[in-house]
């Protein structure tokens, strides 16, 4: 059965990363894989690179304990 095989992968995954496996990290590892950089496999994912690197500086700030909101816009 395929979910069972695709349990087991996912726990194996985990127990090498020390946590869960997040959607973030199975897109960089796509991303990585296909060698690509951010704003080529957000131009294949059809977003603007704009979306892709408020996300990422987003991310810098609250795990940097901040309470404010990243707004980014093409210069």
């Amino acid at each position: 059965m395929v979910s069972k095989r695709v349990s087991k992968e996912t726990a194996a995954l985990e127990a090498i990363l020390g946590g869960p496996l997040t959607l973030g990290m199975a897109l960089e590892s796509l991303r990585r894989g296909d060698e690509m950089s951010q704003a080529e496999f957000a131009r294949k994912l059809g977003h603007p690179i704009e979306v892709f690197v408020r996300l990422a500086l987003q991310d810098q700030v609250n795990d940097g304990g901040l309470k404010l909101k990243v707004i980014v816009q093409a210069a």
